[in-house]
């Protein structure tokens, strides 16, 4: 079990990423149409450049809910 997201943690992820933000210019569509009550499964890229996928997915639906997005995948990844 993983310990709950901090402040610190958010402000460490952006930090970590933020020249890959500036180059790749990530756009969400939909946020607003996050439902508060129910789960959601979030897809994202499956391919070498997935890894740069799931920071940005995990910063947007934190800043528009605040809620924590989990990864799922194979041990060899």
């Amino acid at each position: 079990m993983s310990a709950p997201l901090s402040e610190d943690w958010i402000r460490l992820l952006r930090k970590a990423f933020w020249g890959w933000n500036i180059w790749s210019s990530p756009r969400f569509y939909g946020l607003d149409l996050l439902p508060d009550e129910k789960p959601l499964i979030f897809v994202g890229n499956h391919t070498m450049m997935g890894a740069y996928d799931v920071p940005f997915m995990v910063l947007a639906v934190w800043d528009r809910s605040g809620k924590l997005l989990r990864g799922l995948a194979d041990p060899v990844h």
